[in-house]
């Protein structure tokens, strides 16, 4: 089981989009999304954090349509499309 520390998050379409640490790391390596009703985990992925790579607070993800988009403190652009 996994703990989150939100540090930003979206509200969009009756989700939130987040990013967060996990497990007490010291960045934001996650990006995920809960159902705002049930709170229930919908999806999560942690970055590589090979080239020290973070999401840092202050970085919300942006929400269009069926994708969302962060940007990294290396200014890489990461892109998830939702699926059903």
């Amino acid at each position: 089981m996994h703990q989150f520390s939100i540090f930003d998050f979206t509200v969009e379409s009756g989700d939130i989009y987040f990013n967060a640490k996990v497990n007490g790391s010291l960045g934001g390596e996650a990006v995920g999304v809960l159902n705002y009703q049930t709170l229930e985990l919908v999806w999560w992925e942690r970055i590589s954090s090979e080239e020290g790579a973070f999401f840092g607070a202050g970085q919300s993800p942006n929400v269009s349509g069926d994708k969302f988009y962060i940007l990294d403190s290396k200014s890489i652009l990461h892109v998830y499309k939702r699926v059903s």
